[in-house]
């Protein structure tokens, strides 16, 4: 799933996501307990699972669109290739998230 928060905050990210049923993994406020258990035991994963891989925000002086992407920590990188082998899709879809920053920042 591809979220695009507009802050740099990950709360609001946190308390969207539960109520949706789809708890960011590593949540221990509003996760689900069984769902970290359960990445825990199978992926070794014990903190947050948020990343950037691109982030996009107005030049402070220019007012010019700033965009910058960067590759995966080989552990998410890991993960998602385990994700697609299981499933046999992208979790991406056809490919990663990328591209010109946003008109609207």
């Amino acid at each position: 799933m591809q979220l695009e928060p507009q802050t740099g905050r990950n709360h609001p990210l946190l308390c969207l996501m539960a109520p949706l049923r789809y708890p960011i993994i590593g949540d221990t406020t509003q996760g689900s307990r069984q769902h970290n258990k359960l990445y825990r035991n199978e992926f070794d994963i014990e903190r947050l699972w948020l990343s950037a891989k691109a982030l996009g925000s107005a030049h402070p002086v220019t007012g010019e669109p700033v965009w910058i992407e960067c590759e995966l920590e080989p552990v998410w990188q890991a993960l998602l290739q385990r994700f697609e082998r299981a499933a046999g899709i992208s979790p991406w879809g056809d490919s990663t998230p990328s591209g010109p920053a946003p008109a609207a920042l």
